[in-house]
């Protein structure tokens, strides 16, 4: 099958990460503090910040940034879960990883640096959207959404359905200089753990979808749900090679 795949258009770094000191990772004021700084040196745009403690103490910290969202997960036993993902290139993003997990004095479990390409138009059961990473299942997906045909009010309702409970979500609309709204974007966080998120370029009527499930058939079945939702608009796939199941 003929293939087009383009450069890549960002990155996605996912890691797993552990030895938080006990009260560092209590410290959640001073845990924001550490991940603006590095995202602003990195050269991105910090937009919102949402804190969630699960009843099991574990922490939540999502970030919104113009370029995507950053978010991390502080586990009671020291471990660290560490997902970001920047649509600016495919460097950015690398250097506040290393300038987060050096503040916080954490040592790297694992690490995967997923360079983003948008690939061929793709049936919407391709299985080339996810893979298993040691933190959950992982999926990506960029979805052309024409104006005339989507309404985005609904876009958030839609994405919200991937979970059986939304906990913690954070949201923010980009204007330009007419104040009018040119974008959006959202992370929710499911009551199993699960995340999703969405970023919207209405400029270009596309958006970006990805998250994460506790296993491959839940983020097939959930991502399939918002795509046949939103059909029958083209559908695009984002296809990092590491990513991709092949």
């Amino acid at each position: 099958m003929n293939r087009h795949i383009s450069n890549p258009v960002g990155l996605e770094i996912v890691a797993g990460l552990s030895g938080i000191d006990k009260k560092i990772g209590e410290n959640t004021d001073y845990i924001v503090n550490i991940v603006k700084n590095a995202l602003s040196r990195d050269g991105l745009t910090v937009v919102g910040t949402t804190v969630h403690r699960q009843k099991d103490r574990t922490i939540d910290i999502l970030t919104l940034i113009s370029e995507s969202h950053c978010i991390l997960k502080i586990i009671p036993d020291g471990r660290v879960e560490f997902d970001l993902y920047s649509c600016k290139d495919e460097r950015s993003g690398k250097k506040a990883y290393s300038i987060i997990k050096d503040a916080l004095g954490l040592k790297e479990e694992f690490k995967q640096e997923n360079p983003v390409y948008v690939s061929e138009r793709m049936l919407v059961n391709t299985p080339k959207y996810s893979q298993t990473t040691p933190i959950g299942n992982r999926f990506m997906a960029v979805l052309s959404l024409f104006g005339d045909q989507f309404d985005y009010k609904n876009l958030t309702k839609i994405v919200k359905s991937m979970h059986k409970k939304v906990v913690a979500e954070t949201k923010c609309d980009f204007k330009n200089k007419k104040k009018e709204v040119v974008g959006m974007s959202c992370i929710y966080l499911g009551n199993d753990g699960s995340q999703s998120n969405i970023h919207t370029y209405h400029e270009y009527d596309t958006m970006t979808l990805s998250g994460r499930f506790q296993n491959e058939a839940q983020s097939r079945k959930s991502l399939d749900n918002v795509i046949g939702v939103l059909m029958p608009l083209d559908i695009y796939i984002i296809e990092p090679k590491v990513l991709a199941l092949r």
